[in-house]
């Protein structure tokens, strides 16, 4: 027999001669995982992309869902002479609330009991950073009041700016119908892959707490109470430990 016959390529078949120990298929049983994982995941981003790209298709005739409240201005400030300029402000703070009851009442468990309540609705408030964006005028400006209030996240307090509308009596709520005219076109194709995704990632608490640790995420330490603690003399000749001490 030919002694080089497998000098051309000795490491190829080293590599398929050798027996690869338990610890090894365990660590490529999870690496092969991990990309499996990572696959569904980029698909399911791909997918939610597309869904959301779907165009516009317009109902003939719209569709009647449920019933819509919004503000408007009260009887007599439409009657008077400032009537444009509350117009012109509430399109910039109105708010809407979509119900499918009329009387827009939610069911509220107090004491045992549920009971249904009245659902609050107000006008928007404007944070500081984002007094830009509504492009508010000297005079609109006039009339908002700027209030401060903490709040409290993971421990940490936080002082919060807004804008808060001084004369809301001016605006009274109205219902109306609500009226669909146009809604996304659906794929039935990417709806279902999107309901198999789901299921497969979080359907499964394992695959979702592993594509959240692939990602980079860990769980957050508000301060150093929660860090378990370490033990400085582990790992550490037992003369040196003695030599600390002596």
């Amino acid at each position: 027999m030919d002694k080089n016959i497998f000098n051309s390529d000795k490491s190829e078949f080293l590599d398929f001669i050798r027996i690869k120990s338990k610890r090894s298929r365990i660590r490529r049983a999870h690496e092969d995982k991990d990309k499996y994982l990572i696959g569904l995941n980029r698909e399911l981003e791909k997918l939610r992309l597309a869904k959301r790209a779907m165009p516009m298709i317009a109902l003939n005739p719209p569709i009647r869902r449920g019933w819509k409240r919004y503000f408007i201005l009260r009887e007599d400030v439409r009657n008077s002479k400032d009537a444009v300029f509350y117009e012109n402000l509430l399109r910039k703070i109105n708010t809407e609330q979509f119900s499918s009851n009329k009387d827009f009442k939610k069911k509220v468990k107090r004491k045992g009991k549920k009971e249904w309540v009245l659902k609050e609705q107000h006008l928007k408030v404007i944070l500081l950073k984002d007094l830009p964006k509504f492009k508010l005028s000297d005079k609109e400006l006039e009339c908002f009041t700027l209030v401060s209030k903490t709040e409290v996240i993971n421990k940490k307090v936080y002082l919060k700016y807004f804008y808060v509308f001084k004369q809301d009596w001016r605006f009274v709520l109205r219902i109306r119908p609500n009226f669909i005219d146009k809604m996304k076109a659906v794929d039935e194709e990417i709806e279902l892959r999107l309901s198999e995704l789901r299921n497969e990632i979080f359907g499964n608490y394992e695959n979702y707490s592993r594509i959240w640790k692939i990602k980079g995420f860990r769980k957050y330490r508000d301060n150093d109470d929660n860090i378990k603690f370490k033990n400085p003399f582990t790992n550490v000749q037992k003369h040196l430990i003695l030599e600390t001490f002596s």
